[in-house]
């Protein structure tokens, strides 16, 4: 299952990240976005383009196309 499949106001753990460069991966870990998170979806923006998630009181914006290669289990 990846973050791009919550629904509105669903929580989970970020499982793994797949296919995502090194560099991007880093940037992902340097603002707070690592395995073993727990996320939760606020909502979705820009006609499904943008997933505004929340990680330990911290709100982002991920692109769908990075949103569809982290992968989560639901809580």
């Amino acid at each position: 299952m990846t973050l791009a499949t919550l629904k509105k106001g669903d929580r989970a753990i970020i499982t793994s990240f797949n296919e995502l460069s090194e560099s991007f991966s880093r940037r992902l870990y340097d603002v707070g976005i690592a395995i073993g998170s727990e996320v939760t979806l606020l909502s979705v923006l820009n006609f499904g383009q943008l997933f505004y998630i929340s990680i330990d009181d911290v709100d982002f914006c991920i692109r769908k196309q990075d949103a569809t290669k982290i992968m989560i289990e639901r809580i």
